[in-house]
C-alpha cells in the first residue's frame, strides 16, 4: 500500500486489512453502513446457521484483495522485464506490442488508480437490496428509476435513459451502486475537502457499469485501465469471487470453496491486446494448478450451496409473494432506497400486500408465506427436479407436473437455474473474457495462450436445473400425482 496506512480493520480471513483515510471516511458512511444489514448469502443460513455473514464484510475483504492484486501486478511485470529478454520475442507474436514493458506506463503505476480500483472493490455492493439477488426482483424499472432521480450526474442519467428506451425490464442493482458512489464520495469530500487523494465517480462507475467509460481527461483511459481494474474485481479470476467463495464456506462450515488465493494473485500478471492497446489480466503458469482449485471450488460451491434446494426455496415462496403484489418495488428514489434493509423489508412487504391486494383471503395466504418465510422457517418443499443440458429439448414431463398440480388446485412454484461453464469456456471453444497464461520456455523466453487450452479441469456444460416447490402440506399428494407421471411416460 503505497499512502499512508490511516488505520487497520481485523478480518477473520486476512488477519489485518489497511485502510487509507479516504477509505476510512468512505466506510464511515451511512450508506455504506447499510451493507451491515444485508447478509451476504440471502437465505443460505436456513441451511447453514452459521451463514449470517453481511455484504459489508465482504465489500472490506474484497478490498483488501483488490490492492493486493495491484502490487503484485506491479512486482511480477518488473520481475519479468528484469528475468526474461522478451521483448523482442513477444512483439513478433503480438504485433505493435510491449508486453513486459507495459508496466512502465504512469497509469500502471498511480496511487490514484489503485485508490480508484480500491474504492471500486469496496463499494461494488453498496447497491444490493435486501436479501441480495434474491430481491432484485423487487427493483423498479429504469424509467422509474431515472424520473426519481433527476439530480443524479448526467453519465449516469445518461445511461438510464438509454436503459430505459431500450424497455430492458428492471433496473440492476449495480447502477444503484454506481448512484450511491456518487453521493458517497460527495458527501465525503464535502466534509473533508482537504482529503487526498480526489478520486472520480465516473472512474468508479466506469469499473462497475461496463456501458460506462471513464471522464474525457481521466488517467483510467490510458491503456482501458479501466476495463483491466474491472477484470481484478469482476472478470474471470477475479477478486470478487475470491474472497465470496472463501467466505461463504468458511461460514458454511464447508471446505468446498477453499483454495490457494495467494498463490493465484502471487501469480498474477499483464499482456497488451495489440488490436485494442489495451491492458488485460494473465496468469503466471506457476499459478495454473491454483487457478484450477479456484474453478473447482466455484463449481462445488454453486452445486453444493448456492443451488442448494433450500435455499431455492425460499426463492420459490418469494417468486410467489412478489406476483401478489403485482405494482409493488423498492424505492426508485435513492435516498429512500437506502433506508431499506433486511432489517426492514418484512413491514415494508406486509404493507404493501395490504395496500395492492384487495381479497381477503389471498392477503392472508401471502401475508402467512411472508411469516413462514422471514419468521419460522416454515419452507415449502421440493417435488420435482429436472436437470436439462442448455441446447436440449425442454422436458415434456415438467409441463405435465405443472398441468396435473394446477387440475388438483396445488400452488407451487417453478423455479430454473442456469449453470454457466465455471472456466468461461463455451462448447464451442470461445473463451471471450478468460484470463490468458504467461508461459516460460526453457529458452528463458514467454508466450501467451489461451488458459484453458492448458486446463486439465473438467467443466460442467451448461444445463439449466427446473425445480418444483409447494406448500409442505400438500407435498406428499404433489409427489405422489408426479410419480404417477413418470411411471406413465417411462
Amino acid at each position: 500500500m503505497p499512502f499512508e496506512v490511516w488505520r487497520r480493520i481485523r478480518c477473520n480471513l486476512y488477519g489485518s486489512i489497511n485502510i487509507s483515510a479516504l477509505e476510512d471516511r468512505v466506510i464511515s458512511h451511512p450508506y455504506f453502513q447499510r451493507l451491515r444489514r444485508i447478509r451476504q448469502t440471502a437465505f443460505l443460513c436456513y441451511v447453514f446457521p452459521g451463514a449470517t455473514h453481511t455484504r459489508l464484510e465482504h465489500s472490506l475483504g474484497t478490498m483488501h484483495l483488490a490492492g493486493k492484486a495491484w502490487q503484485r501486478l506491479g512486482e511480477n511485470q518488473r520481475r519479468l522485464l528484469r528475468t526474461y529478454s522478451t521483448k523482442g520475442q513477444m512483439a513478433q507474436q503480438h504485433k505493435n506490442s510491449s508486453q513486459l514493458s507495459l508496466w512502465t506506463a504512469p497509469v500502471l503505476q498511480s496511487t490514484t488508480v489503485e485508490q480508484v480500483l480500491r474504492l471500486a472493490a469496496l463499494l461494488h455492493d453498496a447497491g444490493h437490496p435486501p436479501y441480495s439477488h434474491s430481491g432484485e426482483r423487487f427493483l423498479p424499472s429504469w424509467g422509474e428509476l431515472a424520473a426519481a432521480n433527476p439530480e443524479a450526474p448526467a453519465y449516469l442519467r445518461g445511461y438510464l435513459g438509454k436503459q430505459a428506451q431500450r424497455g430492458s425490464g428492471r433496473a440492476s442493482h449495480e447502477v444503484y451502486t454506481a448512484m450511491l458512489v456518487s453521493v458517497i464520495l460527495d458527501d465525503v469530500y464535502r466534509e473533508h475537502p482537504n482529503l487526498e487523494p480526489k478520486v472520480s465517480a465516473r472512474d468508479i462507475a466506469a469499473i462497475i457499469l461496463s456501458e460506462l467509460s471513464p471522464a474525457a481527461d481521466s488517467i483510467l483511459r490510458d491503456y482501458g485501465a479501466h476495463k483491466l481494474c474491472r477484470e481484478i474485481i469482476s472478470g474471470r479470476v477475479d477478486v470478487d469471487r475470491m474472497d465470496y467463495l472463501q467466505r461463504d464456506a468458511r461460514e458454511c462450515g464447508v471446505a468446498y470453496g477453499m483454495f490457494d488465493v495467494d498463490r493465484i494473485i502471487d501469480s498474477l500478471a499483464l499482456y497488451l491486446d495489440p488490436r485494442a492497446g489495451e491492458a488485460h489480466l494473465a496468469i503466471l503458469d506457476k499459478g495454473l494448478a491454483a487457478f484450477e482449485d479456484f474453478l473447482k471450488a466455484r463449481q462445488s460451491m454453486f452445486s453444493q450451496l448456492y443451488f442448494h434446494k433450500t435455499g431455492i426455496a425460499c426463492e420459490a415462496m418469494l417468486n410467489t409473494t412478489s406476483r401478489r403484489v403485482q405494482g409493488f418495488t423498492l424505492p426508485a428514489r435513492l435516498s429512500e432506497y437506502a433506508r431499506i434493509d433486511e432489517y426492514n423489508i418484512l413491514p415494508t412487504l406486509v404493507s404493501a400486500g395490504q395496500r395492492l391486494i384487495a381479497d381477503q383471503q389471498i392477503l392472508r395466504q401471502y401475508q402467512l408465506t411472508l411469516e413462514d418465510l422471514v419468521l419460522h422457517r416454515r419452507l415449502w418443499k421440493q417435488v420435482y427436479h429436472h436437470e436439462e443440458k442448455v441446447g436440449l429439448s425442454a422436458s415434456t414431463l415438467k409441463r405435465e407436473v405443472e398441468d396435473f398440480l394446477r387440475s388438483a388446485n396445488i400452488t407451487f412454484e417453478t423455479v430454473t437455474s442456469q449453470r454457466g461453464p465455471t472456466s468461461g469456456a463455451t462448447s464451442s471453444g470461445d473463451n471471450e473474457g478468460s484470463p490468458y497464461l504467461i508461459k516460460r520456455e526453457q529458452s528463458d523466453t514467454v508466450s501467451i495462450h489461451k488458459i484453458v487450452d492448458y486446463l486439465s479441469f473438467k467443466d460442467h456444460a451448461p444445463s439449466v436445473i427446473h425445480r418444483i416447490y409447494t406448500h409442505a402440506k400438500d407435498a406428499d399428494q404433489a409427489r405422489l400425482g408426479i410419480k404417477r407421471l413418470s411411471l406413465a411416460t417411462a
